[in-house]
């Protein structure tokens, strides 16, 4: 009777090989892992808040329908509030001006709005004249600060929109419209108001100048994700090594894994780069799966967490078997047991 070699599993086949050729495949998957997480360089916080509302929040769907009939203005406020607490003086005026004229240069701004630069409309007999309220800072005197004062009282436009009622507090609104495919916009602008605001406290400290608005929002919520990626997911990985080492008790181990979470961690988020995904605070969900293009924040701790769970499955999978660390202690060889391991968890219906 003629026997019937059996061909070996797919498993073992990919352990052997990989046994066979390690010092080959070992830096040429380095050396690719290398090449797609240098994708991760592209990859931004997307600060929008949008991601906070689900698509069946009713004023989320009444603000979309909103700005997509009127446009999409995002804005940047300067909040002026004077220590002597009142807007109307001379320093004051001088200061909104100096803002007002600066916020034009906001990236990407379509419009300032505020006291200084409120268009008034003056009658003179059969004649209207339009004119800033303040054209020229240099022009001030007590009698123009009074004018402009008793006008701005008078106008609703102004009085409990630009100006505080009690008179204490102005605010100068700068209109930017911040295209979505420009990585970190609303961080670039809100740095941008930031020295403008500095520029003006220089010369106007008597003051206090606070930044707001929805494009303001946004870039705080980049910032924090940028903090957290700089400060979470380095402390998790700090917990895996710390975790790994008192359960394993082997430096070279400890360190052979560690290699594989960070190569894989680095390759996803390098995938995500490429593909020009962007991470958000929290990944808004449509239809019970996170949206493409809108990645929370937290994947890379998701990437390490799963990566350490497959490795796990590799050295020890479940099953009569064991995996290598089991088969080590029953006095296998090295190779042998990771020969063993890596054919189990290719393919787990092998037990040769």
């Amino acid at each position: 009777m003629q026997t019937v070699k059996s061909r070996p599993s797919i498993g073992r086949s990919l352990a052997l090989g990989s046994l066979k050729w390690r010092w080959w495949l070992i830096p040429l998957t380095i050396l690719t892992c290398v090449a797609v997480s240098y994708g991760a360089s592209t990859l931004r916080f997307a600060g929008d808040y949008r991601v906070f509302f689900g698509d069946e929040n009713p004023d989320f769907i009444a603000n979309e329908q909103a700005q997509a009939s009127f446009g999409k203005p995002d804005n940047i406020a300067f909040v002026v509030i004077p220590k002597g607490g009142n807007v109307f003086t001379e320093d004051t005026l001088t200061a909104v001006h100096a803002l007002t004229e600066a916020a034009w240069r906001l990236p990407y701004v379509s419009r300032v709005d505020s006291v200084t630069n409120f268009q008034n409309t003056i009658g003179e007999g059969d004649d209207l004249s339009v004119e800033d309220l303040l054209f020229d800072p240099a022009d001030l005197t007590p009698a123009e600060v009074a004018r402009i004062e008793a006008a701005a009282m008078a106008e609703p436009l102004i009085n409990g929109f630009v100006v505080a009622p009690g008179g204490d507090a102005t605010v100068i609104s700068a209109t930017v419209q911040l295209p979505a495919d420009v990585p970190n916009v609303s961080t670039m602008a809100a740095e941008r108001a930031a020295e403008i605001r500095a520029e003006v406290l220089a010369n106007h400290p008597d003051h206090e100048i606070h930044l707001t608005g929805v494009a303001s929002l946004s870039a705080a919520f980049e910032r924090a994700g940028t903090a957290d990626s700089m400060t979470l997911i380095p402390l998790v990985y700090l917990i895996i090594l710390v975790v790994m080492g008192v359960v394993m008790r082997s430096i070279s181990a400890v360190a052979a894994r560690l290699a594989v979470i960070l190569l894989a961690t680095l390759v996803g988020m390098g995938v995500g780069g490429w593909t020009g995904v962007a991470l958000h605070l929290r990944g808004r969900e449509r239809g019970g799966l996170a949206s493409v293009g809108d990645v929370p924040a937290r994947a890379p701790v998701a990437l390490a967490v799963a990566v350490q769970g497959s490795r796990a499955g590799a050295e020890d999978p479940v099953g009569p078997d064991g995996g290598s660390r089991h088969r080590l202690s029953q006095g296998h060889r090295g190779r042998d047991a990771r020969h063993h391991a890596g054919a189990h968890h290719a393919d787990p219906d092998d037990h040769a």
